[in-house]
């Protein structure tokens, strides 16, 4: 299984006033021929996925936030289009894609004046993991992964890289929001925002 994966966390020094409220989120997925209609459910099992893994070393659930899976979303739809998997497409940065999407978050660190601003994991996972060979030397897909197995696969990924894993199981996190669009070639593009 061949998955990509990639993270950054953002953390501001300094003080200000109360943070805005995020804004109502909006449906910024596009749908070619293989776009799957239940990906608002996968993005429940990712979640889910999630938080399994948080309980197991002993850490709160991350509750659901649908402004964060907003901002998740769109940056998804344009790494899909750009075919890149980076956190900073065209000079993008994840606190300029918070801002974009009215979304403002400062997570108290327990040290005076730091706080966190956000963080985000990628994950680049093929929808269908095994391709075989068929008359006429063209290839198929052997057989498609599930929808309980992408989520699995996407968290193991993380977990399984050191700044993902610290991202994931960041002690200080209360929510996250997941975004997944799929492409053509059938892979996943998977964006998870924190705050």
């Amino acid at each position: 299984m061949r998955c990509l994966i990639a993270t950054v966390v953002v953390l501001g020094i300094g003080c200000g006033g109360p943070p805005r409220d995020a804004r109502s989120p909006v449906d910024l997925r596009f749908s070619p021929a293989v776009q799957s209609p239940a990906l608002d459910e996968l993005e429940q099992l990712v979640h889910g996925e999630v938080n399994r893994a948080r309980r197991t070393h002993g850490l709160p659930p991350l509750g659901w936030d649908d402004a964060l899976a907003t901002v998740a979303r769109d940056y998804a739809v344009k790494l899909r289009r750009a075919d890149q998997l980076t956190h900073t497409l065209r000079r993008s940065t994840l606190s300029g894609r918070y801002e974009r999407g009215g979304y403002v978050c400062r997570v108290a660190t327990g040290t005076p004046g730091r706080f966190l601003t956000g963080g985000e994991n990628l994950a680049l996972i093929p929808q269908v993991p095994v391709v075989r060979q068929v008359q006429g030397g063209r290839s198929e897909p052997a057989r498609t992964r599930s929808d309980v197995e992408i989520a699995r696969a996407s968290v193991e990924g993380w977990l399984n890289s050191p700044p993902h894993r610290a991202n994931l199981l960041h002690r200080h996190w209360g929510k996250q929001g997941i975004g997944i669009v799929i492409d053509r070639d059938h892979r996943l593009w998977i964006v998870q925002n924190f705050c």
